[in-house]
């Protein structure tokens, strides 16, 4: 596959941050439906930063499908307070490709306790490769602060379509997001002259 050339033209071969998980590949993950049926898979046709991405590809079989992909070892983290990940997406705003929804990306976690927490990651009405970067809410800020903390998988809902559909997913970060101070220079004045009394 060829990747965007956008990306070829920048000279950008990874993230802006060292990922915890290339996603390069499904070695390691499973794919698990509620009411519908999923499958992971190697992918390289449409590639990013690596030689391949996690692809998977699911429908409904009943009301109110789950998909959930897994790791088989959940990967330890450093505490963080920023999740990205990058999303090849299926659809636009869920009006075509006909019969392929809108659907809710969420990733998984466990805490140094082992309870498990969720994250809303992104609403996947999109078409190509799009990067989704989310600031962990207040009320599960000090659980991802924690050391010990774990990232398991993700979860699809909303997927209702009965025809199989397909998404491709690369580079998962994790990790404290630095917040320099901004500053700007002063405007320069305007090359004419103003009337009095004008904005």
């Amino acid at each position: 596959g060829r990747r965007p050339y956008e990306m070829v033209w920048a000279g950008r071969r990874a993230d802006e941050v060292a990922p915890v998980d290339r996603l390069e590949s499904a070695a390691g993950w499973t794919a698990e439906g509620e009411n519908a049926v999923a499958k992971a898979s190697d992918a390289d046709d449409r590639l990013l930063f690596g030689d391949g991405t996690l692809r998977f590809d699911y429908r409904a079989t009943g009301a109110k499908p789950v998909v959930r992909l897994r790791r088989a070892e959940p990967l330890g983290l450093r505490p963080f307070d920023t999740f990205s990940v990058w999303v090849y997406g299926n659809n636009f705003y869920g009006r075509s490709p006909a019969g392929t929804p809108m659907t809710q990306l969420a990733a998984d976690f466990a805490d140094a306790d082992g309870k498990a927490f969720s994250l809303h990651v992104a609403t996947i009405l999109h078409r190509e490769w799009c990067k989704f970067q989310v600031k962990v809410p207040k009320d599960r800020l000090a659980r991802a602060m924690k050391g010990g903390c774990s990232f398991v998988g993700f979860t699809l809902t909303g997927g209702t379509n009965t025809e199989d559909r397909r998404l491709d997913l690369t580079s998962v970060c994790a990790y404290v997001e630095e917040l320099r101070p901004l500053s700007f220079k002063p405007r320069a004045k305007r090359g004419v002259r103003v009337f009095k009394d004008q904005d």
